[in-house]
């Protein structure tokens, strides 16, 4: 459908729902866009290489990629599964000026993907490119191009200069562009890995044949580039994703399975503690029916002889009755020992009272042991020390304990 810059414009200031938007405005499926941006580099993943800087090394000098200019990859892929454009943007050292020298390397590629080389424009400059190549392919068509919420593709002035291209730029609902985007469903983790890989071959290939490997992170991009942004994994992604045909509840169903949302009413905390209790009961059910249904011991076998399952089941049993009687015996020593111990501690205690008993009652220092001039009583337990037989004390303490003993 073809949109006046003014009709474009109206619609802003209405800020309609896509959804209600969509079934007032039909689109064909080549008009629309989604587009974003993904780093192109590489910091080590499996292979580490050494930065060699010597210039005299018969070694090729290897640098790691992570040191090549190439920043990221905008794509913008259309949901019929064609790609409209790839602009790879390479970082430069501008300063004050407009013009920077940057390294590239560029490879033909294939049409089917990119008909042209690589172009390298700020976002405002590529907006100038995209509808240039989308009114060249479908002149009067306007086009609608899904896109995340970063700043520079929000602003104002460049939301109303596309609107004048015939390009209606809108953001998907902030935090969920990863989930909502088509590109960040297949077509990026495609190129990824691929990238990641063709580059490790390349740098391998590079050593082993000493020669240059500068250029190998661009090269495995090209690459991964047309290996990722097929049409099956174009149209798939979109499909997938909601986007287009337009599914407002499989988007919406997206985004709750990423984010953890449950359809119960319950928190995801809850639906975790939950679901991690139903796998750790059902985890202990097999567990005990696989321990009823076998049995494991311990044997003494000779090398190389055939044992039958009833002999090794004996051997087990043997040795469980000679643990039984060990663990008894050891018990049975246990107790004698506790019994020894407690007989001990009461002899220490039938001492302690029989020397308190045969110290003498007057001074209270010497203790009874046998002596001939000590004075005591019959019962053996008042005594009183030579040196304080003849005092008053001794007179009125022997007063006073038979006072006692006659009550």
């Amino acid at each position: 459908m073809a949109l006046t810059g003014r009709q474009m414009r109206e619609l802003v200031a209405r800020k309609w729902q896509l959804k209600d938007f969509l079934s007032h405005y039909s689109f064909p499926s080549h008009a629309v866009i989604n587009y974003d941006e993904t780093r192109v580099v590489q910091k080590g993943e499996k292979l580490v290489l050494r930065r060699v800087e010597a210039a005299n090394k018969e070694r090729a000098n290897v640098r790691s990629t992570r040191h090549q200019t190439v920043a990221s990859l905008l794509t913008f892929v259309a949901a019929d599964g064609s790609v409209l454009l790839s602009v790879y943007i390479l970082k430069g050292r501008f300063g004050d000026g407009d013009e920077a020298a940057v390294n590239f390397r560029m490879e033909d590629a294939p049409r089917v993907t990119r008909g042209t080389w690589p172009r390298f424009y700020i976002f405002k400059a590529v907006l100038i490119k995209v509808a240039e190549e989308f009114h060249i392919k479908y002149p009067g068509l306007s086009a609608l191009l899904f896109g995340d919420q970063l700043a520079a593709h929000r602003r104002p002035d460049i939301v109303d200069f596309a609107i004048g291209l015939g390009l209606f730029l809108i953001s998907l609902a902030k935090n969920t562009s990863h989930i909502t985007q088509p590109l960040d469903e297949a077509p990026f983790g495609i190129l990824q890995a691929a990238r990641v890989r063709r580059n490790e071959e390349a740098v391998m290939d590079g050593m082993l044949t000493n020669s240059d490997t500068r250029d190998a992170l661009m090269m495995a991009a090209y690459q991964a580039e047309r290996q990722a942004f097929s049409r099956p994994v174009i149209v798939g992604a979109f499909r997938r994703r909601g986007l287009w045909p337009f599914d407002a509840d499989l988007m919406q169903a997206n985004v709750r399975a990423n984010l953890g949302m449950v359809e119960s009413g319950e928190t995801p905390a809850e639906a975790a503690r939950k679901a991690a209790a139903e796998e750790i009961q059902a985890a202990q059910e097999r567990v005990n029916k696989a321990a009823t249904v076998s049995s494991s011991g311990k044997a003494v076998v000779k090398r190389a002889v055939v044992h039958s399952p009833w002999y090794l089941m004996e051997q087990q049993r043997l040795m469980e009755e000679e643990a039984a009687k060990e663990v008894a015996a050891k018990a049975a020593r246990q107790e004698e020992r506790d019994q020894k111990k407690e007989e001990k501690g009461q002899r220490l205690v039938e001492k302690a009272v029989a020397r308190e008993n045969h110290r003498c009652r007057v001074c209270q220092d010497k203790v009874h042991r046998g002596g001939k001039h000590w004075m005591g009583c019959q019962c053996d337990v008042f005594w009183v020390c030579p040196g304080c037989s003849k005092t008053m004390a001794a007179g009125l303490a022997f007063a006073g304990h038979f006072t006692i003993s006659v009550q």
